[in-house]
């Protein structure tokens, strides 16, 4: 048996109302972006994907892996950008 906790709904109306107060638009988000969000800050942290999954509690790891992949397909093609050169400063007469 299951510990009953927080309701889908409830955690849901509760990220809205943040999104809201913090003048992001609410439909954007849902009671997942928490989820989605932890995998991509510990993704990019480096932490090991059992440890994400352990406390994430996805029961898939190929749904998880795929995830992770996906993050670090994209910091990889962010790391691989020129930087951009550095534009004159007019005001110091250059």
């Amino acid at each position: 048996m299951r510990p009953e906790g927080i309701a889908v709904r409830v955690v849901a109306e509760i990220v809205k109302q943040y999104a809201l107060a913090a003048g992001l638009d609410p439909t954007e988000f849902s009671g997942h972006s928490l989820r989605a969000g932890f995998v991509t800050s510990a993704a990019e942290s480096g932490a090991a994907v059992l440890k994400i999954q352990e406390v994430s509690r996805h029961r898939s790891m190929d749904v998880l892996a795929g995830y992770v992949a996906r993050i670090l397909r994209e910091l990889t093609r962010r790391d691989r950008q020129p930087a951009r050169p550095a534009r004159p400063n007019r005001h110091l007469g250059k």
